[in-house]
C-alpha cells in the first residue's frame, strides 16, 4: 500500500486496470505467480487487486 500511496504514477497505473483480474505471469512460481499450467495461486495478483480496492475506497 505504501508504494501506491507514495508514488502517484504507480497508483494511477494500478487504478487504470479497472476491474480486470490481475494475474502474475510467472510460470515457475506457483505461489506468487500463475505457474506453468496456470494453476498457481497468483498471490501477487490477488494482493494488487486488494490494494486497488482499498485505494478506490479511500484507504491509505
Amino acid at each position: 500500500m505504501a508504494k501506491f500511496t507514495t508514488h502517484a504514477n504507480l497508483r494511477d497505473a494500478l487504478l487504470d486496470t479497472g476491474d480486470e483480474e490481475l494475474i502474475e505471469n510467472a510460470p515457475t512460481d506457483y505461489f506468487w505467480g500463475c505457474g506453468q499450467l496456470g494453476g498457481g495461486q497468483s498471490m501477487l495478483g490477488k494482493l494488487l487487486m486488494e490494494t486497488r480496492k482499498a485505494l478506490r475506497d479511500g484507504g491509505q
